[in-house]
């Protein structure tokens, strides 16, 4: 890859395609040439350029060295085995299960898994940050109880979501009745309750534990969507096997490059003026209930942090292999 690497990235359409797109273009990956595979028509801007979207169906692999899935559709498994088939390395970031490809963060990677792939799926969003923020603290202190309550940005649903929230707040605005498609109600002027399924659950469950160590049945989800576009929330409380001081939580965070630890005092950050476009992982410590207990308010962008810049962050790792 003397020549740059060249590099496709399915789902180019996609917001998590357009994050992960923008992400290469201001990272240190020597980028020769970018295919953005899509089933939509059109084009996307990059290295000053206009480059025009590829069909997945047209699409010949062998011309790319790593290909970036950035959306659970447009054909996912049979464009995976096609780039496993030519060779590619492949960088899974559509929160979904492909084989032969292990769940993984940079930040998180284990050496042996490392040496033997040269395929690696990121984590969903949600399980991405909640990994960053629990992996330290789980092997300083674990085992842990964990109740997690997300406030989820309306751009964990893609582009759909985003543009729902948007029309719905001008529809309120202008006295006109919001069409509701993506969400089960409202979302504008709203907190919807999301009804994650079993599926779901189990998938982040298992993430977490292979990330972060955390026992799958340790970990008690609640998950609401919440008018904000980019910027996620997290009220977490972890029940400890014994009392800790909050001088000792905040050494185990600090430790850690990837955590911004608010000074005890701070202001919480918001989800919406703090963690959109960061990529930041921005973690305040709360008075907790309890001695054995440490609750934490935590604001990240998942859409960017959580998705798109991990996902570089692999490919990187990838070619320097």
């Amino acid at each position: 890859m003397s020549h740059g690497v060249d590099i496709a990235v399915v789902g180019a359409a996609s917001l998590a395609g357009e994050l992960i797109i923008a992400e290469l273009q201001q990272s240190d990956l020597p980028v020769h040439h970018l295919y953005p595979v899509d089933e939509t028509e059109g084009s996307i801007e990059f290295a000053e350029q206009e480059v025009h979207f590829i069909e997945p169906a047209g699409f010949d692999f062998e011309r790319a060295d790593l290909v970036i899935f950035a959306e659970a559709g447009q054909a996912l498994e049979a464009s995976y085995e096609a780039a496993r088939i030519a060779g590619c390395r492949v960088v899974n970031a559509t929160g979904q299960y492909l084989p032969d490809a292990p769940w993984a963060l940079a930040e998180l990677l284990d050496a042996d898994q490392f040496a033997v792939h040269d395929a690696l799926s990121s984590p969903t969003p949600v399980a991405t940050i909640l990994a960053l923020l629990l992996a330290p603290l789980q092997r300083a202190f674990g085992p842990l109880d964990i109740d997690v309550t997300v406030l989820q940005a309306v751009s964990d649903a893609g582009k759909a979501g985003v543009e729902e929230l948007a029309e719905q707040t001008r529809a309120l605005l202008t006295f006109r009745t919001p069409v509701t498609s993506v969400f089960e109600q409202r979302i504008a002027f709203n907190v919807v309750p999301r009804s994650c399924t079993d599926e779901e659950i189990s998938l982040w469950r298992q993430q977490l534990a292979e990330l972060a160590e955390v026992p799958a049945d340790s970990l008690h989800l609640q998950v609401l969507w919440v008018p904000v576009f980019y910027g996620h929330g997290m009220l977490l409380r972890l029940r400890l096997p014994e009392v800790v001081s909050a001088e000792q939580v905040r050494e185990a965070l600090l430790e850690r490059d990837w955590i911004t630890l608010d000074a005890a005092g701070a202001a919480p950050g918001s989800p919406a003026l703090t963690a959109a476009g960061s990529d930041d992982v921005r973690v305040n410590l709360l008075p907790a209930s309890g001695a054995n207990d440490i609750h934490l308010w935590m604001v990240a962008d998942g859409q960017r942090r959580g998705l798109a810049a991990e996902a570089v962050k692999l490919a990187s790792l990838l070619v320097k292999k």
